[in-house]
C-alpha cells in the first residue's frame, strides 16, 4: 500500500511542476478486503485524485468466478459453503504453500461467528454431522482472536491455517481472515458461518476448482450436499484502488476465444 501510494504520490508530483496533467495507471490487484472503498489504500488514493489527478485501476480477471458469497441474517441462523482445495502434487507447489486464504467483512456493531469442517470422505455426503471428522471451534469476530488451527489424519495434514478475527480499525467492521495451508490430498472443506440480524460479505482468494471458489458441489460435478450453497459473480472487482469511488475502473469482456487470419493461423486462442 505504500509502495503504490508513494509511486502515484511521485508522478501527481512531478506533473505538477511541469504544469501537466496525469494519469496513473495501476494494473494490479486483489481479492482480499471489503470492496466498499473503505481500505485505508481506497481513502488514500480519493487524496490524491482530483483536477488533473487520474488513477485507473484495472478492475481484475474474476469477473465470471464464484468468489463471493453474502448472506442478510435477518434472525440467527447458519449458513454453509463448501471449498475445494487441492493437494500440492495437483498445483506442483511443495507442502505447506499457502493456498491463499478466506476474507469475511461484517457491519459496524455486528458481529458473527465461522467455523471450519471437514467430513470422513473426500466426496460430499447427504449427512454431513454423522461424517464430520475434524471441525475448528466457532470464533466470533468480537474475540479479537488468532486461532491456529490443524486437520489430521494419521501421518496426513489434510488442512492447517489459522484464523483471525478483528474489528478492522480503518472501518469498524468486523473482520475475520482464513488463512489455508495445502496438505497431502484433495479434499472439500465445509465453511459455515453464524450471524443473526446483520450482512457477511466473503471472498474466497485462491481455492475452489472450475470456478466455483465457494461451492454447493453441484459447481464441482459432484452430488449436492444439502443445506449448502454456492457463491456468486456480484461483487468480484479487484481490491487494491479498484473499489475506490474516485478512481476509473476499467474491465474488458472476451466476445470470442480466438482470431483467426485469412490464412487459417490462430492469433489468439485461450
Amino acid at each position: 500500500t505504500v509502495t503504490v501510494l508513494d509511486a502515484v504520490g511521485y508522478v501527481f508530483a512531478v506533473a505538477d511542476e511541469a504544469g501537466l496533467p496525469a494519469v496513473v495507471n495501476i494494473s494490479a490487484g486483489q481479492g482480499f478486503g471489503p470492496h466498499d472503498g473503505s481500505t485505508l489504500l481506497d481513502l488514500a488514493l480519493e487524496d490524491l485524485i482530483g483536477p488533473g489527478r487520474i488513477v485507473v485501476i484495472s478492475a481484475g480477471n474474476e469477473g465470471d468466478i464464484e468468489m463471493h458469497l453474502s448472506r442478510e441474517f435477518a434472525a440467527a441462523d447458519t449458513v454453509r459453503t463448501v471449498v475445494y482445495f487441492e493437494a500440492p502434487s495437483v498445483t506442483g507447489s511443495p507442502p505447506g504453500t499457502p493456498a491463499g486464504g478466506l476474507d469475511l467483512w461484517g457491519v459496524p456493531g455486528a458481529s458473527f461467528s465461522v467455523r471450519l469442517t471437514l467430513n470422513k470422505a473426500y466426496r460430499p455426503r447427504a449427512d454431513l454431522d454423522t461424517l464430520r471428522l475434524w471441525s475448528s471451534p466457532w470464533v466470533p469476530t468480537d474475540s479479537d482472536a488468532a486461532v491456529p488451527f490443524a486437520a489430521l489424519s494419521g501421518p496426513d495434514t489434510l488442512l492447517a491455517g489459522s484464523m483471525v478475527a478483528e474489528a478492522a480499525a480503518h472501518n469498524g467492521q468486523p473482520h475475520l481472515f482464513i488463512e489455508l495451508t495445502k496438505g497431502n490430498r484433495n479434499g472439500y472443506v465445509q465453511l459455515e458461518v453464524a450471524a443473526a440480524h446483520t450482512t457477511v460479505h466473503a471472498w474466497n482468494v485462491g481455492q475452489g476448482a472450475n470456478g466455483a471458489p465457494f461451492a454447493n458441489c453441484q459447481a464441482l460435478g459432484e452430488a449436492l450436499i444439502p443445506r449448502t450453497v454456492r457463491g456468486d459473480t456480484r461483487v468480484t472487482i479487484a481490491e487494491g484502488g479498484g473499489a475506490c469511488r474516485e478512481t476509473i475502473t476499467v474491465g474488458a469482456h472476451w466476445a470470442r476465444t480466438g482470431l483467426r487470419t485469412a490464412f487459417g493461423d490462430t492469433l489468439y486462442d485461450t
